[in-house]
């Protein structure tokens, strides 16, 4: 079931595996995955189609809702946080807020592929964002 709170945003594109949403109030732009798993391909044309809207609508932060996915893909986290964050970080946002499933070999890929993206790259801008993990998409806004 899809969570109340997604009826009340403003849906802005909708592909295979993606959505893309934006909260006016909190000035957020929302990725949610809807598929099990984004191949790299979509996952690189809905992030960057993100950036125009972050762009259009002066948003402030980011929301990746990834409770529907199975797989983790590690050349995708390794772009999101390498190119894509970089792009964001470089128009002024600097939250990003993330939803991960509840599945321990989902959370514990995410930390293990973050430790090597923060050792392969030290110096990145992405070390200066704050990223805060949330259960749900209502604490997500609000954070």
């Amino acid at each position: 079931m899809e969570d109340p709170k997604y009826s009340d945003l403003e849906l802005i594109k909708k592909a295979k595996s993606t959505c893309i949403y934006v909260d006016n109030l909190s000035k957020s732009l929302i990725i949610k995955s809807i598929g099990t798993y984004i191949p790299i391909g979509e996952f690189m044309e809905i992030f960057n189609f993100a950036i125009q809207v972050c762009e259009e609508k002066s948003l402030v932060k980011t929301v990746f809702d990834k409770r529907s996915l199975k797989v983790f893909h590690q050349p995708s986290m390794e772009w999101y946080f390498t190119i894509w964050k970089e792009q964001l970080f470089e128009m002024g946002i600097k939250k990003h807020i993330k939803i991960l499933p509840d599945d321990f070999v989902f959370k514990s890929s995410v930390k293990i592929g973050r430790e090597k993206i923060n050792e392969n790259f030290p110096n990145s801008s992405f070390h200066q964002t704050e990223i805060i993990y949330v259960n749900n998409i209502d604490e997500a806004l609000l954070a």
